[in-house]
């Protein structure tokens, strides 16, 4: 991919997108900001915790460098599941291999494992997965300095969503593909294309993820402040082919 291609759109379409698009990827998530707020969010909060992990950059920064994306291929023994209204793919060898009481854990130290946790991992932490399943998800299985941050993100958007009377168990908006920007053994980093309906056809984004290794298994770094749109950015119909999408169900 060229690169500033994103950079280099409209400033105008780009608030436009951000304003309409269906976003928690993820959350996170995607997940997550990044996959079901209808609203722009609020400036972001700082609460740091001492988890250890592999730091997010800064996304000012990550956008000036523009990777060159790292080669994927998804696996050929995808199966389906559907959790708060996304689909997910699963690997018999990549993971989740453990998908006890409505999480999902155990992935391989592979790309496609890295990949895999990724996008169980952003859907798992939004509060539309439930309480019993995104509370152990975020105690667990995130980590970084904004884990706490993270967490009461999520806790304050599942608040919310009870006050407004929502059903808050459905994220209205799709996973439609992945670019692996950089694989080490013990850290990726890959951006999650988001899809979601508006009242004039369909918006784009993606969330920059990072996952990182941690006690035998993939675990979610949060995102800055907890907050995904710190790591969105609008994705133009001409720039969708730079994302490897999900296989055909």
């Amino acid at each position: 991919m060229k690169a500033g291609r994103h950079r280099k759109r409209n400033r105008t379409g780009t608030i436009i997108v951000l304003a309409a698009i269906t976003v928690a990827m993820v959350a996170g998530t995607i997940a997550v900001a990044c996959l079901s707020r209808n609203q722009e969010p609020e400036p972001p909060k700082r609460n740091p915790t001492t988890a250890k992990a592999e730091p997010a950059p800064d996304p000012e920064q990550e956008h000036e460098q523009e990777p060159e994306a790292t080669a994927f291929t998804w696996p050929t023994d995808l199966t389906w599941e559907r959790v708060a209204g996304i689909d997910l793919p699963a690997s018999k060898e990549h993971g989740p291999r453990n998908r006890n009481l409505g999480r999902s854990a155990a992935f391989a130290q592979s790309p496609p494992g890295a990949v895999l946790a990724a996008l169980h991992l952003i859907v798992r932490t939004s509060y539309q997965a439930g309480p019993a399943v995104w509370e152990p998800t975020l105690r667990d299985q995130v980590v970084g300095p904004d884990a706490v941050a993270y967490a009461e993100e999520v806790r304050a958007d599942h608040r919310a969503a009870l006050r407004r009377g929502d059903k808050a168990d459905r994220i209205y908006a799709a996973i439609a593909g992945i670019r692996l920007d950089s694989y080490r053994p013990e850290a990726a980093s890959m951006r999650v294309l988001i899809e979601a309906p508006t009242g004039t056809g369909t918006a784009r984004a993606a969330a920059l993820v990072q996952v990182a290794w941690s006690d035998n298994d993939w675990r979610l770094v949060a995102p800055p402040h907890g907050d995904w749109s710190t790591v969105r950015t609008p994705v133009p119909a001409d720039a969708v082919s730079d994302y490897i999408p999900l296989p055909a169900r």
